[in-house]
């Protein structure tokens, strides 16, 4: 035991460090010492302090980290009227296919170089390309803006067209404007383009060829004529005799007569070019039941990506015991101003 002059006590009290509540209190008692008591009494009030730094500072970390919902800020330029700007302004039109016209389904780009020759500068300009010969189905990008054009400096501004396919034939008249903030707009300026309405392809029928002798065949009488039992290969011959290729072109062939049979009725074409002829072969084969003199209820569709200039339920002109009548192609004489898209 120690006398009571020698003894002096330390008393620690345990927080919860998340909670700040007291949690306990422990006294000890050590002797006293010259150096050791406030050597401990030092030792503890850092430690504590320490514990203390990192529990609030992990706490505070966890507040900055924390979501929270999206701010959008705008920054609105400060423009103060000083020197006026010169702006001239150098057009570029480019569409597709190069020819400088503008076809429907047809897209292209107007490149606007504007230039600051004066010796102020240009602040909050707009630029815009309107159609003065509105036509819904021609589409020009919307205004963009510029918050500031330095003197002697330029920069461009592209303005997409796209044209639709049920574009008009005609001449678009595009104002082309650059409004300054404090009224020192450029002149306005004008393009002229020039635009062509769809050119369709027209799939038609160009004849066909029946052959009744040889592999895939069976002939009551080899007389190149379709008779009532038979089967025969017919070769159908089609040609595109519009002023655009006709992209995917497919074939249908199908009978209305459930005594008459057909055989690779459906298959593709690829695309047809104006002018070009194509051909595939069927199958045909009528029963016995069928005796009708006229054309047999056999009919043909042809379809392409664009739906336009298609040939829908045409009635092939094949009759028993009859020769198909020669095939007929027309000649095609392409310019090089022929418009293909």
């Amino acid at each position: 035991m120690f006398g009571i002059s020698h003894i002096e006590s330390l008393v620690f009290i345990r927080f919860s460090l998340l909670t700040f509540e007291m949690k306990d209190i422990y006294i000890i008692f050590v002797r006293k010492k010259p150096n050791l008591i406030p050597m401990l009494r030092n030792h503890l009030i850092i430690s504590f302090l320490v514990l203390l730094f990192a529990v609030l500072n992990g706490q505070a970390q966890e507040i900055v980290s924390g979501k929270s919902s999206p701010t959008k800020h705008t920054l609105t330029p400060e423009y103060q009227r000083g020197l006026p700007p010169i702006l001239y302004a150098d057009l570029y039109f480019e569409d597709d296919n190069n020819n400088s016209i503008l076809e429907a389904t047809e897209k292209a780009r107007l490149t606007i170089t504007i230039r600051n020759e004066g010796k102020g500068k240009a602040q909050g300009l707009t630029v815009s390309a309107r159609d003065l010969n509105y036509d819904k189905a021609l589409k020009i990008g919307s205004a963009r803006t510029i918050p500031f054009l330095l003197p002697d400096q330029s920069i461009q501004v592209v303005f997409p067209f796209e044209a639709g396919m049920d574009l008009r034939s005609g001449e678009h008249k595009i104002e082309i404007s650059v409004n300054e903030h404090f009224g020192y707009d450029m002149d306005q300026g004008y393009l002229y383009v020039n635009t062509i309405k769809f050119q369709a392809p027209e799939l038609a029928f160009s004849g066909l060829e029946l052959v009744d002798i040889g592999p895939g065949t069976a002939a009551i009488k080899e007389d190149r004529q379709l008779q009532a039992g038979e089967l025969v290969k017919v070769k159908i011959i089609v040609q595109n005799v519009g002023q655009n290729v006709a992209n995917n072109t497919r074939y249908l062939v199908r009978s209305r007569d459930e005594n008459i049979y057909v055989e690779d009725g459906e298959g593709t074409l690829g695309n047809i070019d104006i002018g070009e002829v194509k051909e595939f072969w069927v199958t045909i084969s009528p029963n016995k039941r069928v005796t009708r003199a006229t054309n047999l209820p056999l009919y043909l569709t042809l379809t392409n990506q664009v739906h336009r200039g298609e040939l829908t339920d045409f009635m092939l002109p094949l009759k028993l015991d009859q020769q198909p009548a020669d095939p007929v192609v027309l000649r095609f004489h392409l310019s090089q101003n022929k418009i293909r898209i």
